[in-house]
C-alpha cells in the first residue's frame, strides 16, 4: 500500500523476498500434482455442547480457471438454496419447517473447489432433513427448472458479483488474484458464461453432478 519507491527491486533482492524462488506461481505448463482429491462417502461424528444437529455435503468442483463451470455451479446452488423461494429453503424451512438453517454455498479455489451444503435441525427432524435433501436433488434431474426460477437465480449471481466490487479493497483484491494466477481478463468477464446456462444445461451439466450418492455427507449430533 502507499507509494513504490523508485529501488523497490534493490529491497526486494536484499531482503528475505529474495529467497524466494523466481517462477510465475500460476505456471499452466508445470504438471500440477496436486488437484483437489476428493472422496464421497457418508461419515457421522458426535460434538460435546452442540446446540442443533447439522448435516453438511460437499461435492467437487474444477479449479476456478473453468469459469463457465463455477458459474454454472453457483446459479444451480442459488437455484436450489438461496432465498425463501429457492427450492431447499422452501420445502424444508417454510413447508416442512424442520430446518432453522439450510444453505448452499461455492468455495472455488485454483487447485478445485466445492460445493457445499449445510442444514442445521434439531435432532429428531434430522433423518427427516437429510430425505428430503434427498428428494429435492432427486427431483431436479426430473422437474426442468422454471424459466422465472433460472432467471431469478442469474439475477442473484450477477448481483452477488456487483456486490464483490463495490470497495476499492474488494476490487484490488480479485484483480491481485486474477493476476497471481495469469488470469487476463476483465473484471466482469465472468458474467458472460450467465447466457449460457438454460434450464436443461443446468439439469444436465450441474444437478446431475449434485446428487446424494456422489456427495461427501457429514452428521453430526450433540452429546
Amino acid at each position: 500500500a502507499g507509494a513504490i519507491p523508485n529501488d523497490i527491486e534493490s529491497i526486494i533482492e536484499n531482503s528475505l523476498l529474495s529467497e524466494l524462488k523466481n517462477k510465475p506461481v500460476g505456471n499452466k505448463s508445470e504438471n500440477n500434482t496436486s488437484i483437489l482429491d476428493f472422496k464421497s462417502g457418508r461419515h457421522e461424528n458426535q460434538i460435546a455442547r452442540l446446540e442443533s444437529s447439522r448435516l453438511l455435503m460437499a461435492w467437487p468442483l474444477p479449479p476456478a480457471e473453468e469459469q463457465l463451470i463455477v458459474m454454472g455451479a453457483d446459479i444451480a446452488t442459488s437455484l436450489l438454496a438461496e432465498g425463501r423461494r429457492s427450492r431447499l429453503v422452501q420445502r424444508l424451512r417454510e413447508e416442512l419447517q424442520i430446518v432453522e438453517y439450510i444453505d448452499m454455498d461455492v468455495t472455488s479455489l485454483e487447485k478445485g473447489g466445492l460445493v457445499l451444503l449445510e442444514a442445521y435441525c434439531q435432532e429428531q427432524y434430522l433423518k427427516n432433513v437429510e430425505m428430503e435433501i434427498h428428494k429435492v436433488l432427486k427431483q431436479s434431474l426430473i422437474s426442468l427448472p422454471k424459466e422465472q426460477e433460472v432467471t431469478r437465480a442469474c439475477h442473484l449471481v450477477k448481483n452477488g458479483l456487483f456486490f464483490n466490487l463495490e470497495a476499492v479493497s474488494q476490487v484490488a483484491g480479485l484483480a491481485g488474484s486474477q493476476t497471481l494466477w495469469q488470469r487476463n481478463q476483465e473484471l466482469l468477464d465472468p458474467l458472460n458464461h450467465i447466457k449460457y446456462w438454460s434450464a436443461n444445461k443446468l439439469r444436465d451439466e450441474m444437478f446431475i453432478k449434485l446428487q446424494p450418492e456422489q456427495s461427501c455427507t457429514l452428521i453430526t449430533r450433540p452429546i
